[in-house]
């Protein structure tokens, strides 16, 4: 990838998907530091990384339903628990 850059500044090939982030941090220092290879390779991973999902769509799960249900019923249930237990405690604290 690094050789396709260098002939003309530009990633012109395709390549795997996973070669594109380690090309990067493994670039020479100088181009690094004086080129513009880092955000040429950044921008054709992106372009990689959206033809590739066009390509194929993935089909979206429906969505999930919540299980256990009623959320008033727990307030209830732990406003009922937090009185039983303050009762408890005062009951106790009186003897």
């Amino acid at each position: 990838m690094l050789d396709d850059w260098r002939r003309d500044a530009r990633v012109d090939g395709t390549y795997p998907v996973a070669c594109y982030l380690p090309a990067i941090r493994h670039l020479p220092a100088d181009l690094r530091d004086y080129s513009a290879a880092a955000a040429d390779i950044e921008a054709a991973f992106h372009a990689r990384v959206v033809a590739r999902s066009q390509a194929s769509p993935r089909v979206a799960a429906p969505p999930r339903r919540r299980q256990g249900g009623n959320g008033f019923l727990f307030v209830l249930t732990l406003t009922g628990s937090l009185a039983l237990v303050s009762s408890l405690a005062i009951a106790l604290s009186r003897r």
